[in-house]
């Protein structure tokens, strides 16, 4: 029967790793997070996770010309262009419909900022 005193179990720092081997150590997970971090980055940037590999269109196809908001859960309208054709759309917590198709869009407006709902004593 082998009999192994406790000290043989214990990590001696001295023995096992040097400091200089730990900081090695913690800098590689650090460079190697780093990189992978910065890897999203870009494809959430340029889109690599949508399957769109190319940016030569940068011109937006769908636009937000106005929005007008019903209630306090949701309910909107919008009007929105899609290819210089207008379209009066109804979004709802519960789905969207199309009210009304209003035709070639007359003028190219810019896109319309989303505010967030405000309180009712905001708006008064």
């Amino acid at each position: 029967m082998i009999k192994r005193n406790i000290r043989d179990f214990t990590l001696n720092l001295s023995d096992e790793m040097s400091f200089f081997e730990v900081f090695r150590a913690i800098a590689a997970l650090l460079i190697t997070i780093g990189l992978l971090a910065g890897f999203a980055y870009l494809a959430k940037r340029y889109g690599w996770l949508s399957g769109n590999f190319t940016m030569q269109n940068t011109e937006k196809r769908i636009k937000i010309i106005e929005q007008t908001f019903l209630d306090a859960k949701g309910s909107r309208l919008m009007i929105v262009a899609i290819d210089g054709e207008e379209q009066l759309l109804m979004i709802a917590p519960n789905g969207a419909k199309i009210l009304k198709d209003l035709g070639k869009s007359k003028t190219k407006p810019e896109v319309a900022a989303i505010t967030p709902l405000r309180g009712r004593s905001e708006q008064a």
